[in-house]
């Protein structure tokens, strides 16, 4: 079992084996505020911080029986290996000690005033926290296509670089968009950007076969490969330039994506670089 699954029973054991989803999320928050490297990251989301691979890891321990999820999310049994790093068995018993009388309602509270940029999502933020305070959370003035790869990135961890720039667009330029990682297939990744109010767009025109991309050794041949891509595939995209061109214009905050965390062995960089040299666009380009 992974030890992230390991944690999270942990957790719902030391509260006794059953809470509500809301409150769950809030404590393993809450319990991430005091690691560095925690398994589980957040973002915003509509009762505020949320984990979509904690909710995937939930249903999956409910598949093999050691979870219920019918109305609170119960304990049905305990591997055997729950073994954790005592550190965190130790972070485990703080989060009890301090939080283990709140309600549901407080947690939220605390949560929402705390760490307001967890809020910006919410569907109930106005009985907790004032439109001001979000403010400095939600500047869209400036003109920005940013180039994002989910390498050595989780679902929560991608999604919240999307949020916390105030992305409203992905557009996803993988000729295949399937991946073995939780949350990047096409559905599985549409589907949240759109729980988060971000528009999704697959653009395989963009893509690069995945043959070509085989046996990439060194940055020279990650080099011919964007020369080829540049002066073979892109100038017969005319049309398809044209219409990104038009999608891009309707949004202020973009982001192009695919797997690559290096965006210099990339071809969505190349694909920026382009667009931007050869057409008049008024973006800042970044890359995170």
């Amino acid at each position: 079992m992974y030890q992230r699954r390991k944690i999270l029973l942990k957790l719902l054991h030391k509260f006794g084996g059953e809470l509500n989803r809301t409150k769950l999320h809030k404590l393993l928050f809450l319990l991430s505020t005091k690691q560095d490297n925690f398994p589980y990251n957040f973002v915003p989301y509509q009762y505020g911080c949320y984990s979509f691979l904690a909710d995937n890891d939930i249903r999956i321990m409910k598949k093999y029986d050691y979870l219920d999820d019918s109305k609170n999310i119960k304990i049905k049994k305990i591997p055997e290996d729950i073994d954790i790093p005592n550190e965190t068995s130790k972070d485990i018993d703080e989060v009890y000690k301090r939080y283990k009388n709140y309600s549901s309602n407080e947690l939220i509270k605390y949560v929402y005033s705390h760490f307001p940029y967890f809020t910006i999502k919410s569907k109930i933020r106005n009985g907790f926290i004032s439109k001001e305070s979000l403010k400095k959370f939600l500047n869209n003035d400036e003109k920005i296509i940013y180039s994002i790869g989910y390498e050595g990135k989780d679902i929560d961890k991608f999604l919240n670089q999307l949020v916390k720039n105030n992305i409203t667009l992905l557009c996803d330029v993988r000729k295949n968009p399937v991946s073995m990682k939780y949350g990047f297939s096409k559905n599985k990744l549409k589907n949240y950007c759109s729980n988060l109010e971000i528009d999704y767009i697959h653009l395989p025109e963009f893509g690069i076969d995945s043959v070509k991309r085989q046996n990439l050794n060194s940055f020279e041949e990650y080099n011919n490969l964007f020369y080829f891509y540049l002066s073979t595939v892109l100038p017969t995209k005319i049309k398809e330039i044209e219409n990104l061109l038009n999608i891009i214009k309707s949004h202020r905050k973009i982001a192009f994506s695919c797997f690559e965390a290096n965006h210099n062995y990339c071809h969505r960089s190349h694909l920026l670089d382009y667009i931007y040299n050869k057409y008049v666009l008024d973006y800042k380009i970044l890359h995170i």
